[in-house]
């Protein structure tokens, strides 16, 4: 099934996700996956750095959603970090608490 239009009503108490990063899709994704985690749930994700910085549209309502659910960044993964994994792009860890 499509986790995009997965229902949302039965909820989770912890998500651990490296969702897709094209398109911005790793934002959509952590926006979803929020919706399923049940209160006091913890959300933790690798995400494109872009999502952060980027001043497109869609990056700038990502970035006022994730301060607007008390998101917090807590590292910036290097470029190269999972190298062994086939990929050399930077990543970055981040946190939310429902």
């Amino acid at each position: 099934s499509d986790f995009m239009e997965s229902d949302t009503s039965a909820k989770v108490a912890r998500v651990l996700m490296n969702p897709p990063f094209e398109n911005g899709q790793d934002a959509a994704h952590v926006m979803r996956a929020f919706e399923h985690l049940e209160p006091g749930g913890r959300l933790v994700a690798i995400m494109c750095p872009s999502s952060f910085h980027s001043s497109t549209t869609k990056a700038r309502a990502f970035q006022s959603w994730f301060d607007s659910v008390g998101g917090e960044k807590l590292e910036d993964i290097p470029a190269g970090a999972f190298k062994e994994s086939g990929t050399g792009v930077a990543t970055v860890l981040i946190e939310i608490r429902k």
